[in-house]
């Protein structure tokens, strides 16, 4: 191959994006030679992936503490060994998103509900994530004058929707007890997940009563009218909560308010098993 013909072959190949994942491109490792790229993506000044790309092959190589993990190739170009690459590993069996969900949690007012296989994968971004947070009159003042600050971000977050919303609570005497919110949805991708908890959490929007926690989840999960029930606060008196986007969904209230009794009676027998 002369010389001209091969750098044609390496310019013809797709380059690697600034950041893969939860990684950002190490612009020094990047390495061009004869029909193949090869380059680098760090985490905390780690490496997290390896990657070469060319014409019939496209690889990537996983790292956790400086060992090998997981190895995807046989791709013809990197998005699609990215996105075979993710499937391989969903957040319930990856041990690098267990310990980065983990860590996003400890010690505070924050819970952490991921998909066991969402259903979208975008590229390099992997997972669109939503952080919820319900904004009550206990947060209201803090969220308003820290809301444009948060989304001025350098674009730490892609989008902030408010919706109209309810947490409902099972009191320990079986009543349901019903408070209007906003529920405000934050979304950021997975390179900027730690950072975006971060900044929430610093900003003190977030309260301490486990009912107004801030709550870590896949895109995908944010539909309106979805009930999801937790264990509640008996130290003040109520055994569940669900935090619920009422707008946009056609919810008969005192049916919600039923449905969310029995099953949250339901759940609380299953934990006896």
């Amino acid at each position: 191959m002369s010389k001209n013909n091969e750098k044609a072959s390496v310019e013809s190949l797709e380059s690697p994006p600034s950041y893969l994942g939860l990684g950002t491109l190490d612009a020094n490792s990047v390495v061009k030679s004869q029909d193949k790229i090869s380059a680098n993506y760090t985490l905390d000044n780690e490496t997290l992936y390896k990657v070469s790309v060319s014409a019939t092959n496209c690889q990537i190589v996983e790292y956790l503490g400086g060992n090998a993990i997981a190895t995807t190739s046989g791709h013809k170009s990197l998005s699609r060994a990215f996105f075979y690459h993710f499937m391989s590993q969903p957040p319930n069996k990856s041990k690098r998103l267990e310990r980065l969900f983990n860590k996003l949690a400890d010690n505070r007012n924050i819970f952490v509900r991921f998909a066991q296989q969402p259903p979208y994968l975008f590229y390099p971004a992997g997972y669109i994530v939503c952080l919820r947070q319900p904004i009550a009159n206990n947060n209201k003042s803090i969220f308003s004058k820290t809301e444009k600050a948060l989304m001025d971000s350098n674009g730490i977050f892609t989008k902030l929707d408010k919706r109209n919303g309810i947490i409902i609570k099972l009191l320990e005497i079986g009543d349901v007890t019903v408070e209007q919110v906003i529920v405000a949805d934050f979304s950021t991708t997975l390179l900027h997940l730690a950072r975006s908890v971060d900044m929430l959490w610093g900003s003190g929007i977030v309260p301490e009563e486990k009912e107004y926690r801030l709550t870590v989840m896949d895109n995908s999960e944010r539909p309106a009218g979805n009930i999801s029930i937790y264990l509640g606060d008996i130290s003040r008196g109520f055994l569940t909560f669900s935090v619920i986007v009422t707008e946009g969904a056609d919810l008969d209230l005192e049916q919600v308010q039923s449905t969310f009794r029995e099953s949250s009676f339901q759940f609380l027998e299953s934990l006896k098993k």
